[in-house]
């Protein structure tokens, strides 16, 4: 057994099966070692320890990037209760596909979180994983599966209504504002366009908002999109971009005058978002903690494994806002 692998057991570095820990220990009460009942304990913790399953749109972006390294980053160093954690994205952006890799992931995790569709033969797989016993929850966007274990993410059309708050302001209550929305199957992004639409029917009288624009989450796509949505309103004053994609959107105002360009406000703060608030070319990003949520969601599926807890277990993270002044 080598020095790094004792290292790891004492130290709780990284996971390490459970003979050999058992074998450390073994050594270290033999040796008297002035740690073995901390060492004990933690053995004895990873012994119940359970394995995770996370299923997410992409790894590539920059957002879903930030995530990840937030919830291995926590499981490493503050859950030893976690054995195991397994974090993939889907294939194929299919609800059959999906349903596919939902119930795949549940075969190799005590506990499961899904970024899906809310689609029926997603929430199909949802309910039969859980009438397995499986805790199932929905992360970062919701579904309809009754036999949900719960959901982690913002409250998206409250993210809805904050967009409508501050594009009827910066554009002074008046002017043609649209929604650009990509991958519409996402019950978030329905719920953040519900969210806007009532907040300008509500408030906003002077504020004309036009038909959705939907697509699918496509660099190309969005592009056409957004230039279709400026060649069909010229007179556009604002944006809503309710999803990802924005670089293809920041992409197609490099083409034409900058007093053509509408006032945009979207989400998650990125490098790119962040240099796009700074000149001016975004007014408002809505952000997710990625913190928040990796460890908000790494407990509740833990939580879910240990107690019974039938009830829905939902956990609201509330969402940051971000202009030019506030972004330092």
């Amino acid at each position: 057994m080598s020095v790094a692998t004792v290292d790891r057991v004492l130290n709780s570095r990284l996971p390490v099966r459970g003979k050999t820990s058992e074998q450390v220990l073994a050594a270290a009460q033999e040796l008297h070692y002035h740690g073995v009942n901390l060492l004990s304990q933690r053995i004895e913790e990873r012994r119940h320890a359970v394995s995770l399953g996370l299923l997410i749109q992409s790894r590539s972006t920059t957002f879903f990037k930030q995530v990840v390294e937030e919830i291995n980053d926590y499981v490493r160093h503050n859950r030893p209760d976690c054995r195991s954690i397994v974090i993939e994205e889907f294939d194929e952006m299919t609800p059959k596909a999906m349903a596919h890799a939902i119930r795949n992931l549940s075969s190799r995790a005590d506990a499961i979180a899904v970024m899906a569709f809310d689609h029926p033969l997603v929430n199909e797989a949802v309910l039969d994983i859980t009438a397995q016993g499986k805790p199932v929850f929905a992360f970062l966007s919701g579904l309809s599966a009754p036999s949900l274990s719960g959901y982690v993410g913002i409250d998206h059309q409250k993210a809805g209504r904050t967009s409508g708050w501050a594009l009827s302001n910066l554009l002074n209550r008046s002017g043609k504002i649209a929604v650009l929305i990509e991958s519409y199957q996402y019950r978030a992004f329905q719920e953040r366009e519900i969210g806007i639409r009532n907040y300008i029917l509500e408030h906003e009288p002077g504020i004309e908002l036009c038909e959705g624009v939907y697509g699918i989450a496509s660099t190309s796509v969005v592009e056409r999109m957004f230039e279709e949505l400026l060649a069909r309103h010229p007179d556009l004053k604002g944006v809503y971009f309710v999803g990802a994609g924005i670089s293809a959107a920041l992409k197609v105002l490099e083409s034409i005058p900058r007093e053509q360009w509408p006032v945009m406000v979207c989400h998650e703060l990125t490098p790119t978002t962040r240099t796009a608030l700074s000149t001016g070319t975004v007014g408002v990003v809505l952000d997710s903690p990625r913190r928040e949520l990796a460890h908000e969601i790494v407990d509740r599926m833990i939580e879910s494994t240990t107690q019974n807890r039938p009830d829905l277990q939902h956990s609201r993270i509330e969402f940051k806002f971000y202009c030019s002044e506030n972004i330092v």
